[in-house]
């Protein structure tokens, strides 16, 4: 290397540093004595609020100026209302973070008027872990596994929270693609409440029930042998589930893929936190670093291990890309298999 080289390195360097610890120093100062919120579209309980008061704990110290955090449930209407609200309603100065339900990209490709959002517009921090959507049915209900409920003349009840949401969508797209024969029991507020409702035996089954959060807020119906797991709604398996569940993409009819590599695209991603459109982006910049060092924080992983939380992240980018794809593949048939699963 010759040492005209050496010296624009050098200069690069150096101009790296600089501009790195304005960007600190910037931060620093509009993040010093300030409060940060983390939207959370769902009731406290669940696993939704878990990831985001375990967060909240822990990703301060990673923030220049260290501001305090704390979590806001705004729940209502499977997730849709929280997002509506930070994306039209919070101020975009890189104050307040939200969580967005994947599913509610899909009422906004069907064009549903309640969808106050463009998804695209948003500015991914990043999620917690891939995801692996389950359905799982009491014990002592008479499914004992997916085939049961194929084509059965009972149908088997189960817990949901709104339309839109992956505990409506997930039960209707498997009557869809498979012939099974859930029927919802729509209204309950969160998972806790259809937790409750299952412990009960108001009703028999849950679908939409991410692994990790099964693993989590439903530890105690697991270890109790109250529920068993009837399918993996994913295109990868959880490797910690008994292999004799069977994976979606194994029991699909070919007419029905198109549908479930769309569905399958923004499900992919779990658990995860975004910003409104409009926030500087050095401050979007900040908050992804931030997010990416709390994913490596030793503290915070021992916290979430200790609250049965998965962790196994995606970067903000990623997700950017996984939701281009979700629109570059909807195509007008798609959409039109959406719409009969969403109304």
């Amino acid at each position: 290397m010759n040492k005209r080289m050496i010296r624009v390195l050098s200069f690069s360097t150096v101009i790296f540093f600089i501009v790195a610890a304005s960007a600190i120093a910037l931060g620093e100062e509009f993040y010093k004595d300030k409060t940060l919120k983390i939207i959370v579209p769902f009731p406290p309980g669940g696993g939704w609020d878990t990831y985001a008061r375990v967060t909240a704990r822990n990703i301060p110290k990673h923030i220049p100026g260290h501001p305090s955090v704390i979590v806001q449930n705004v729940p209502g209407a499977g997730g849709l209302v929280g997002v509506n609200f930070v994306y039209n309603r919070v101020k975009p100065d890189g104050l307040t973070i939200g969580m967005f339900q994947t599913t509610n990209a899909f009422l906004q490709i069907a064009g549903d008027p309640a969808v106050k959002f463009d998804v695209r517009k948003l500015s991914w921090l990043g999620a917690f872990t891939t995801r692996v959507s389950t359905c799982v049915a009491l014990t002592d209900s008479p499914f004992g596994t997916i085939q049961d409920v194929i084509g059965s003349k009972e149908p088997l009840f189960a817990g949901a929270i709104a339309p839109g949401g992956g505990t409506t969508m997930e039960p209707l797209l498997l009557n869809r693609i498979l012939g099974t024969n859930f029927k919802l029991v729509s209204g309950y507020r969160g998972t806790a409440a259809i937790r409750l409702a299952l412990s009960r035996g108001e009703v028999q089954g849950l679908c939409g029930w991410g692994w990790a959060s099964v693993k989590s807020t439903g530890k105690e119906l697991l270890e109790k042998g109250k529920i068993r797991l009837l399918v993996q709604i994913s295109d990868r398996r959880a490797p910690d589930i008994p292999k004799d569940v069977p994976l979606i993409t194994e029991m699909t009819p070919d007419e029905m893929r198109p549908l479930l590599n769309v569905y399958l695209i923004p499900r992919v991603v779990g658990w995860n936190m975004m910003l409104p459109p409009g926030v500087p982006q050095e401050r979007v910049e900040i908050l992804q670093q931030a997010f990416n060092e709390t994913m490596e924080d030793p503290e915070f992983l021992a916290a979430a291990k200790q609250a049965k939380l998965a962790i196994a992240p995606l970067e903000g980018k990623e997700i950017a890309q996984m939701i281009n794809r979700l629109f570059e593949q909807s195509t007008p048939d798609v959409v039109e298999e959406l719409k009969k699963i969403l109304y």
